[in-house]
């Protein structure tokens, strides 16, 4: 069930699980523990990038690291989550995406007045929103896919054994 990239079934991340939204609209109005199933297997694979991008992060830069403390994963339903900064740390997306640097830009100060600087220098310069997007979030997940899958796909089994008794029809 759990693969690599796919034209059907729901993202994650840069990963693509097939069958996942069938599963979840078969799913639905049936147990509610068989639900539960799927939020945990999410769960556990948001797990696995949030403990690998805290890791790498410091080897990116101070900010990485600072903004990596910010990440949580959460039990969804539809796709397995991961947040990415808060109030105190507001500089987590632009340390992850980095920044379109040396462009003027029309700031208002705390008192209301407008100006212009030349900013946001303090983040590393964009790389897009294609393949090579990201600084240290994304690359651990596209380096790490295949331990996501795996560990997705080990909580559905786990599970899934106790209403298959006889073996997961998946396999």
């Amino acid at each position: 069930m759990a693969r690599g990239s796919s034209s059907e079934g729901a993202s994650i991340g840069v990963l693509r699980v097939e069958g996942h939204r069938e599963l979840i609209k078969a799913l639905r109005g049936m147990d509610e523990s068989l639900t539960d199933m799927v939020r945990v297997a999410n769960r556990k694979a948001a797990d696995v990038v949030v403990t690998k991008a805290k890791a790498y992060a410091p080897s990116v830069s101070r900010q990485a690291a600072a903004a990596s403390k910010t990440l949580r994963s959460s039990e969804e339903l539809r796709a397995a989550s991961v947040r990415l900064g808060n109030k105190g740390r507001p500089f987590a997306l632009g340390s992850e995406f980095g920044a379109k640097r040396d462009r003027m830009r029309k700031v208002r100060t705390e008192s209301g007045a407008e100006r212009f600087m030349v900013g946001w220098r303090q983040f590393p310069a964009w790389r897009g929103n294609g393949e090579q997007a990201g600084y240290w979030l994304w690359p651990t997940i596209r380096r790490n896919r295949d331990e996501i899958l795996a560990a997705y796909q080990e909580q559905l089994d786990k599970t899934a054994t106790r209403y298959f008794p006889d073996g997961v029809p998946w396999r």
